[in-house]
C-alpha cells in the first residue's frame, strides 16, 4: 500500500471512528509560546474546534447533576464522565493543541489532538443521552447543541486532514519519480560507458641520449 493510500485510510477511519461530537475550549498552560503562523492554506486545529469546544465546556459546566432523576449509580457514572473530560480538558489536550498549531500541516501532530476529541466526545455523548432521559430540559438541549457543533468542527477538521494527505502523497509521488529518473539515467550512463571500447594509451617514443664526446687531452 502506497503512502497516499496509507495517509488516505488513516483519515477515513477517523472520520469513521470519531463520529460528530463537542468538546470544551482548551487554554494554552500560562507562560507558553505562541503558537507559529499556520502553514498556506492550513487553518490551526484550535481555531476550527474552538467555538465547539467552548460551547461544550459551557454547556458542562451547568450541567446539575442533583436535578437529574436518576439511580444514584447512573449519577455516579456521570459524575466519572464530567471529571474525566474535565481532566482532558485541563491536561491532555492543550499540550497536543499547541503542537498541532504549530505544524497543522502535519498529519502526525494534528491526528493526535482529533483522536483526543474523538475520545471526549464519546464521553460527552453518553453524558447527553444519560441527560436527554433525566436531566431538565435546558441541559440536555445545550448538551445536544453542543455536541452538534462539535460535530461540524470535527467534519471540518477531517476533511482538512484529508486534503493535507492528498497534497502530501502528491509531493511523495513527484519525488518518487524524480529519484526513479535519476537512477535510470545512472544506470544508462553506465551501461553505455561498459560498451565504449577501452582507450589505448598513447605510445611514447623516447629518445636515446647521443653519447658524449669526451674531448682529447692537451700536451
Amino acid at each position: 500500500m502506497g503512502v497516499l493510500m496509507r495517509s488516505l485510510v488513516a483519515v477515513l477511519a477517523l472520520s469513521v471512528v470519531c463520529a460528530p461530537v463537542g468538546v470544551a475550549r482548551a487554554q494554552a498552560p500560562e507562560g507558553s509560546v505562541a503558537a507559529a503562523p499556520a502553514a498556506a492554506g492550513m487553518t490551526r486545529p484550535s481555531t476550527l474546534l474552538e467555538p465547539s469546544l467552548t460551547a461544550l465546556q459551557q454547556a458542562l459546566a451547568g450541567v446539575k447533576l442533583e436535578k437529574w432523576k436518576m439511580p444514584g449509580e447512573m449519577r455516579e457514572q456521570a459524575d466519572g464522565d464530567l471529571r474525566s473530560i474535565e481532566r482532558d480538558f485541563e491536561e491532555t489536550l492543550p499540550p497536543l493543541l499547541a503542537t498541532a498549531d504549530g505544524e497543522p500541516g502535519s498529519l502526525a501532530k494534528v491526528l493526535p489532538v482529533a483522536q483526543n476529541v474523538g475520545a471526549v466526545y464519546d464521553v460527552a455523548l453518553r453524558v447527553a443521552a444519560m441527560g436527554k432521559l433525566a436531566a431538565p430540559t435546558a441541559q440536555s438541549a445545550a448538551l445536544e447543541q453542543a455536541l452538534a457543533s462539535l460535530a461540524d468542527a470535527r467534519r471540518a477538521l477531517a476533511d482538512q486532514m484529508q486534503a493535507n494527505a492528498v497534497a502530501e502523497g502528491k509531493r511523495v509521488g513527484e519525488l518518487q519519480a524524480d529519484v526513479k529518473t535519476l537512477k535510470e539515467a545512472a544506470a544508462a550512463r553506465t551501461a553505455a560507458e561498459a560498451q565504449m571500447p577501452a582507450a589505448k594509451a598513447p605510445v611514447v617514443r623516447v629518445k636515446k641520449a647521443k653519447p658524449r664526446v669526451k674531448p682529447a687531452a692537451q700536451p
